[in-house]
């Protein structure tokens, strides 16, 4: 047997054998995980659509489905239900949060003050077919 054909039969125990050797601290907070991040902000965004516009209402399936996505997701990188949890209750979060979403809305033509400029946001959301538009639909 030569050299080679040694390293290749035991290549599949080396490879789980640095993959358990990689310490835990070694992946990044899911605070810090973008696509977790851009989720939880996609979320927030269709809810406050939907929670200051009356003729809007959530797709409360898609919604729980996307829901149950990211938290596969998340398991899939290695993260817990108490990290999950953390994140859900962290306060600094929800201000980074809060002010993505502020942000998003300004941006996107919207005045707190006037409900109906919400409206517009999620019926072009709709119009467009975007991510958030998705979770979205007319009730009125």
């Amino acid at each position: 047997m030569n050299n080679f054909s040694k390293i290749n039969r035991f290549a599949p125990a080396l490879a789980l054998a640095l993959l358990l050797a990689t310490p835990l601290a070694a992946r990044p907070p899911l605070k810090d995980v973008p696509e977790v991040f851009d989720r939880v902000l996609t979320g927030a965004i269709v809810n406050e659509i939907f929670t200051k516009c009356d003729s809007i209402g959530p797709r409360k399936l898609k919604a729980t489905l996307f829901v149950l996505g990211t938290v596969n997701y998340a398991k899939k990188l290695g993260y817990t239900m108490d990290d999950m949890e953390e994140l859900r209750s962290d306060p600094a979060q929800a201000k980074r949060l809060d002010r993505a979403v502020d942000a998003y809305l300004r941006a996107n033509g919207v005045n707190k003050k006037k409900p109906e400029t919400y409206c517009a946001l999620g019926e072009a959301e709709m119009e467009k077919k975007s991510l958030i538009g998705s979770f979205l639909k007319k009730v009125k």
